[in-house]
């Protein structure tokens, strides 16, 4: 492979480059954060896993069904299909907002 002086300046000039465009990058992001208040943050959604019998799964999916079925039959503008994870959610934001004597009430019965 043959090395003249103007190749070398060309390849540590794209190196040079390249290091500038990553530090470019990098410093647009973080600034763009900042600048950008009106952009939220969303929490992103990881998967977890539950123990369930058999019977019980199959409640918790037939929940997302009914609630899907009975949005179509009444023609609500629902534009989104819940499944089980939905479902969880919705009864655990539900529970957290209750008051003790109205949690306890909702477990005990």
């Amino acid at each position: 492979m043959k090395f003249n002086r103007q190749s070398l300046k060309n390849s540590e000039k794209k190196v040079k480059d390249i290091d500038s465009f990553i530090d470019g990058a990098d410093a647009k992001s973080i600034a763009g954060v900042n600048k950008d208040s009106s952009r939220i943050k969303r929490e992103l959604t990881k998967p977890v896993s539950i123990s369930l019998t058999d019977t019980d799964r199959k409640t918790l999916d037939n929940q997302a069904k009914r609630f899907n079925l009975l949005s179509y039959q009444l023609e609500l503008n629902y534009d989104k299909q819940l499944n089980c994870s939905d479902i969880v959610r919705l009864v655990a934001n539900n529970l957290a907002k209750m008051s003790d004597e109205d949690f306890m009430e909702f477990v005990i019965r």
